[in-house]
């Protein structure tokens, strides 16, 4: 028949699990992308520790960071 609904305590769940999964894989990053102003910065930069969590994305490299559209952080230069 179909798949049961989720009840509310397992959407939580479901949704912590997954929260801490990308801040794991945001925290293991070597670069750190703001998806609203399309900079990308080296991890330890002062400006991605204060950057909102909602606003970060892991990136790979530089390349793969071009390749999405963001450009470099004036200010720690990622290379």
């Amino acid at each position: 028949i179909g798949a049961t609904p989720l009840l509310f305590g397992e959407k939580v769940i479901l949704f912590l699990r997954n929260l801490w999964r990308r801040r794991q894989k945001i925290k293991d990053a070597e670069f750190i992308g703001n998806k609203q102003s399309l900079v990308f910065h080296q991890r330890g930069c002062e400006y991605a520790e204060v950057m909102g969590f909602d606003k970060r994305i892991a990136l790979k490299s530089v390349e793969d960071a071009k390749k999405r559209g963001y450009r470099p952080c004036a200010t720690c230069k990622p290379s």
